[in-house]
């Protein structure tokens, strides 16, 4: 029986050789293959933009901090990550809430 791996995207069984899964699209090798500076997919070479985060490819990826989007990272103690960051309370409810009452709904042959 031929070589035999298992995809490491998708889980799928494909031939050793392959250089992208037949299954999910996803590529496999170093030499046809290089990973987007922004979302770390593989993409073609000589690929212009990012198929899975539509990124310009010939601009450079950032050089620090999260992109938009991402989460701010928290230290253990719940605050900011960092002194510059600021954590933002989460607003009080005013007054009580009032719960509305349970009704017993009907069952068509209870009418």
């Amino acid at each position: 029986m031929e070589d035999v791996i298992k995809c490491p995207h998708c889980a799928e069984v494909i031939k050793q050789e392959a250089t992208m899964c037949r299954f999910c699209q996803r590529g496999l090798s170093l030499t046809h293959f290089k990973k987007c500076g922004f979302c770390k997919e593989m993409v073609r070479i000589k690929a212009t933009y990012c198929r899975f985060c539509s990124h310009d490819l010939s601009e450079p990826p950032p050089k620090h901090g999260p992109f938009n989007g991402a989460p701010v990272p928290r230290s253990p103690s719940g605050g900011p990550a960092l002194k510059t960051e600021v954590a933002l309370p989460l607003p009080q409810p005013q007054g009580e809430l009032e719960m509305p009452k349970p009704r017993r709904l009907k069952r068509p042959e209870e009418e």
